[in-house]
């Protein structure tokens, strides 16, 4: 140490752990697992997490419902759902990691891509493609309100 200057000890901050991005239940966060595994349980954690986003995506638009499970389980949204196979479905410590990443980060798209499909882009009318992220495929409607029925 100097001798004017004393030497002082380090000052340790105290940080708050970030604030989540979204607030869930714990029911939710067992759905968005589920749906996980049913959707892109074999697709890498950047795909998983795509999936993910646009549930929260859609969650923020307002237009599928004002919680997690209303977006789920929105008319003809996610075929899983649709289909009943979110009820046997069993996460893997992955899948949580993954939805559980997203909660505290948030989206890793963009706000306004809000669906995907595996194996090609939709058809629809007015559908454009984002990205491709393993065999899943990413996009969004340049018409808003051609995106929602």
């Amino acid at each position: 140490s100097c001798a004017c200057h004393p030497a002082r000890p380090l000052e340790s901050k105290v940080t708050e752990p970030a604030k989540p991005k979204y607030s869930v239940t714990a029911e939710e966060r067992e759905l968005l697992a589920r749906l996980v595994f049913c959707e892109a349980n074999t697709e890498s954690i950047e795909c998983q997490r795509a999936v993910v986003s646009v549930v929260f995506n859609q969650l923020d638009a307002g237009k599928w419902g004002n919680t997690v499970t209303e977006v789920i389980y929105y008319r003809n949204n996610f075929t899983p759902a649709v289909f009943g196979l979110l009820d046997t479905a069993e996460p893997t410590p992955t899948n949580y990691e993954v939805v559980d990443y997203v909660i505290q980060n948030g989206s890793s798209l963009p706000t306004y891509v809000r669906y995907f499909r595996s194996g090609y882009h939709h058809q629809w009318k007015g559908y454009e493609g984002y990205c491709i992220i393993d065999d899943v495929y990413f996009g969004f409607f340049t018409d808003w309100e051609l995106g929602v029925w």
